[in-house]
């Protein structure tokens, strides 16, 4: 008898680690500057001469995290492949020895891995035959576009196309909704921080909210509004607003993470209440207009430190609760 045989679920979990490994390194590039943050948070009135230095910053610091993107796009080509194995496997793990050569087959039944498995650039038309959700073409070029380069990174060591970290990260993005989308993106993330030791080397009051707020501070300003879809099923346009709970989960004051850059609760008109989409709790709140004229917030909450404070914007109001 063949003795471990794959399952769906394991290839299923390799996948996401690597995935949401490249994602936080992707993360870090993105928000590793001062460079980066004006950008993310829309600080357009600089002067000319500063944003050219910035720009030229920002050239400098791109050519200089060319060695780290080769590394994480290779991770990124390895969770899509595995991705793709795991669907397959999910249909049969036989069918991850379809197109192998029987000849190099072992002469009696061994371990699984003993047998030569699928061609990479093959599983794409296998799924498209065996699947009754075949990959999109989209997607499908996507794939294999990173096993070129990925193949030329990694048997060549020379690849002279820069990559970009804000464009992985919205490749990363996409990749999730296709291999994916039955999994609720917020909740992968949160899973797989629960298992990684790094929150709890912090000396720091840390937790896998913290890191999750930490990435969302820089990731929410540049993604598109495709792209809050495929991560929490809202529109960029939606109005989100402070959610206290994840605030306190988060030690959001602790990490210098300011809550206004992380607003994830969003009203349901239907139950007249604040959700939040990172804990699903629902936020408090009264039916209260900002106190600040460019404002037009009309859920007013409490702050850490227990003052009234307006959902949307973050700002006190004057007069305090109760």
């Amino acid at each position: 008898m063949i003795e471990n045989i794959p399952e769906a679920e394991d290839l299923e979990k390799v996948a996401l680690r690597l995935y949401f490994n490249a994602w936080t390194e992707l993360v870090r590039l993105c928000g590793i500057s001062d460079v980066a943050v004006y950008e993310a948070f829309g600080y357009s009135d600089a002067s000319p001469e500063a944003k050219k230095e910035l720009e030229e910053e920002k050239q400098h610091l791109l050519q200089w995290s060319q060695p780290d993107l080769q590394v994480i796009y290779t991770m990124i080509q390895q969770s899509l492949e595995i991705g793709l194995k795991a669907i397959l496997c999910r249909i049969s793990p036989f069918a991850l020895l379809l197109g192998s050569d029987i000849r190099t087959w072992p002469s009696k039944p061994k371990d699984f891995t003993s047998y030569r498995s699928i061609d990479a650039a093959d599983l794409p038309k296998a799924i498209a035959s065996l699947s009754d959700t075949p990959l999109s073409e989209e997607f499908v070029q996507s794939f294999h576009e990173f096993r070129k380069n990925r193949n030329q990174i990694a048997h060549i060591g020379v690849f002279q196309t820069e990559l970009e970290p804000h464009n992985l990260l919205k490749s990363l993005i996409t990749q999730f909704g296709e291999l994916y989308p039955n999994k609720n993106w917020i909740k992968e993330r949160l899973k797989l921080a629960e298992e990684q030791i790094s929150p709890y080397l912090t000396h720091k009051r840390y937790t896998e909210t913290t890191m999750l707020w930490e990435e969302l501070e820089v990731v929410l300003p540049i993604i598109e509004n495709k792209h809050y879809k495929t991560l929490f099923n809202i529109s960029k346009a939606a109005k989100r607003h402070v959610c206290d709970h994840c605030v306190q989960e988060a030690y959001a004051h602790d990490a210098g993470i300011d809550p206004v850059n992380v607003r994830t609760a969003v009203y349901q008109p239907d139950t007249k209440s604040l959700n939040c989409i990172v804990c699903g709790s629902t936020v408090e709140y009264m039916l209260r207009d900002c106190s600040h004229a460019d404002c037009n917030g009309k859920f007013t909450g409490k702050d850490y430190w227990e003052e009234e404070m307006c959902l949307l914007c973050g700002r006190n109001n004057e007069s305090p609760i109760g």
